[in-house]
């Protein structure tokens, strides 16, 4: 949709161009079209169209100063002017420094990243960043990231005194364990699935070693949820209707997870660029797969040993329907 948007829009007439009786010449000095938001083809439409429209393209040539009515710039060593009346100058910013010591495949501070936010080749590491987060809300993006993609995950949020922070983590890694060992917490505290800390601004970087070195010494392995082996025949409106005298659920007494061991699939179908799966089984049940890492869609359907999930009652048109909810793949 951009691209066909970026395109209607250089194609407009009215785009670029000045009345036909004066005289001009516009120049895009060091301008880059950035392979990473816009296709090759795209950025050679883009550089094509100007072209013709007059706009002469100087690259890879650093501005050196901005005068009133002209640019300097470098090329080959050597400084070159150009008289405007009217300059336009976009830049862009560069990410920490940290980032480009870090070892990661990075371009102008920032790590490249694949559609979960997951490093390529380290798709154990999560690199998240947003400025708008606001504290009252890292522990449950903490938590939302743990749950999808059943791994631990800590979450910072900067303000004037320091950095407060939360870490979630799936069964079987215990936060305060893992954390323990760190001597400059401001404040600390929490229990095995989930802690709460804060530190001082200038210790940012002291922490990022610790967690860097405990994460590579500690060992930990996931718990298997204790689930309801089921066959997927057994899954009806009517089974599912019969466990609500079961409830109220709740912390001591949750709602069952079930798994379907060697689910016959008869059908799939990806949608948003391949985040979520459907499979449709032989009986006919729907088993939507959410936020599906990278690895597990680039996995064959054939290693699948089994499903793990919920069960949800969607209503459509005064339809039921049984679904299941995907929470883990069991690979062979």
């Amino acid at each position: 949709m951009l691209q066909n948007e970026l395109k209607a829009m250089l194609n407009k007439e009215e785009c670029i161009g000045v009345p036909a009786d004066e005289e001009y010449q516009e120049y895009l000095i060091d301008y880059i079209l950035d392979e990473n938001l816009f296709e090759n083809e795209l950025s050679d439409y883009c550089v094509d169209v100007l072209e013709k429209r007059g706009v002469e393209f100087i690259v890879g040539t650093p501005i050196k100063e901005i005068k009133e009515t002209s640019v300097v710039y470098e090329q080959n060593d050597e400084l070159k002017e150009v008289d405007s009346h009217t300059i336009i100058w976009t830049t862009g910013v560069r990410g920490s420094s940290v980032i480009g010591a870090s070892g990661f495949d990075e371009r102008r501070g920032r790590v490249m990243v694949n559609s979960t936010l997951t490093v390529p080749e380290h798709e154990d590491i999560f690199m998240i960043e947003d400025a708008s987060f606001h504290e009252g809300i890292i522990g449950l993006v903490a938590g939302s990231i743990c749950a999808s993609f059943n791994k631990p995950c800590i979450v910072l949020a900067k303000n004037e005194q320091g950095y407060k922070a939360s870490m979630r983590s799936p069964e079987g890694f215990n936060c305060m364990d893992f954390l323990g060992e760190y001597p400059h917490f401001v404040t600390f505290g929490g229990h095995e699935n989930a802690a709460g800390f804060s530190l001082n601004l200038n210790e940012f970087d002291l922490f990022e070693k610790f967690i860097y070195t405990r994460i590579k010494e500690y060992t930990y392995s996931v718990k298997k949820k204790n689930t309801l082996v089921i066959d997927d025949e057994e899954l009806s409106l009517k089974t599912i209707q019969s466990l609500d005298i079961l409830r109220p659920f709740g912390p001591g007494f949750v709602f069952p997870s079930f798994e379907i061991v060697h689910p016959k699939i008869k059908s799939l179908y990806d949608f948003q660029n391949h985040k979520h799966r459907k499979y449709t089984l032989e009986s006919g049940l729907q088993c939507m797969r959410f936020n599906q890492s990278e690895a597990e869609y680039k996995k064959s359907v054939n290693a699948i040993y089994s499903f793990i999930g919920t069960v949800q009652i969607n209503q459509y048109q005064g339809r039921k329907q049984v679904n299941f909810v995907i929470d883990e793949i069991v690979y062979a």
